[in-house]
């Protein structure tokens, strides 16, 4: 059978199993939950079942072909993490046989309680001058080393991502989509901040900024970013080269709900229903700052949605049929 007729096939599951996704925001029975779970886990093995189809793929390479390929397990993706109180989480499903998924072995110890980055923290604080300072010499509180730096096998790869000296990359250049699929094998290093609402990421990726929800019931506004082209700023917790991750309070009234970026000049832009507040990262000549500084703080009236900077260095905000 074609691939493409493959492809209808499973489309169609998939779309059976996404129609009958609960309506509400979790299941509220043990029984119920258990449905959900299989639910998730037949998405995961139709998903699955696309990538084989991929791989298994001969012939001349259509581009619609791997654009449903693609938008299909988006789809699948996307389904998984909504509708659910939980973490989001799902297993990998693109590897097989000849590409395996990248796994380290667990340990059952306090490393596989808490994490490297929390254990890391707590022996600096536990390793200062006094009665603790012993308590890192214990063998069975050392975290393991992290993953050693290596160079990115690929120029897709982006910026804050890391791979083992040992990882085959073998990437099909004649097809980007192609390539995503069949080398989706990653593990994720992760850093706690607060609830987020919206991320953006600079017109040259030089900078990762997120605006979040946080402090009593999440009602205070909180602004974090990393400078991705910072090599002299790294988490201070861990020996890899992942630019740090820094927090702003823009002391808003409200949450910003809306977040953009200058990257020519610097600055950070969010915004609550009603005013404006920008913050600057670094000097124009290249040196950035340890904590962004404030810079500008506007009354947007009646506007109230999404900012952006235009090309000519204006800063525009939408409101109810006009923009500003």
């Amino acid at each position: 059978m074609p691939p493409s007729n493959l492809i209808s096939q499973l489309e169609k599951k998939l779309n059976d199993l996404i129609d009958n996704s609960p309506s509400g925001r979790g299941p509220d029975s043990d029984a119920s939950y258990d449905r959900e779970k299989e639910r998730k886990k037949q998405i995961a093995e139709v998903l699955a079942d696309i990538c084989d189809v991929v791989r298994n793929a001969t012939g001349p390479s259509d581009p619609s072909f791997f654009s449903k390929v693609d938008e299909l397990l988006n789809k699948g993706i996307r389904n998984t993490h909504e509708n659910t109180d939980e973490r989001p989480y799902m297993e990998s499903f693109a590897h097989s046989e000849a590409s395996p998924v990248l796994l380290v072995a667990s340990k059952d110890n306090v490393e596989s309680m808490m994490g490297q980055e929390t254990l890391r923290l707590l022996l600096q604080i536990f390793s200062t001058p006094g009665k603790y300072q012993n308590l890192s010499k214990a063998k069975e509180f050392l975290p393991s080393p992290p993953w050693p730096e290596s160079p990115h096998p690929h120029m897709l790869s982006t910026r804050l991502s890391r791979f083992k000296p040992d990882t085959n990359i073998t990437p099909v250049p004649s097809n980007t989509l192609a390539t995503y699929i069949y080398q989706a094998r990653c593990e994720i290093s992760s850093e706690v901040i607060c609830a987020p609402i919206r991320a953006k990421i600079s017109s040259g990726g030089s900078c990762l900024a997120i605006t979040s929800a946080g402090g009593y019931k999440q009602r205070e506004a909180v602004l974090t970013y990393r400078v991705l082209d910072d090599a002299t700023s790294t988490t201070s917790t861990s020996n890899t080269s992942a630019p740090k991750l820094r927090w702003i309070n823009p002391k808003f009234g409200d949450r910003a709900y809306h977040i953009s970026i200058h990257e020519s000049q610097k600055l950070l832009f969010a915004a609550d229903p009603n005013r404006i507040k920008s913050f600057s990262w670094g000097k124009l000549n290249g040196e950035n700052y340890q904590e962004a500084l404030p810079v500008h703080t506007m009354n947007s009236k009646s506007f109230d949605g999404p900012i952006s900077v235009l090309s000519n260095d204006r800063l525009i905000r939408a409101g109810k049929g006009s923009v500003a």
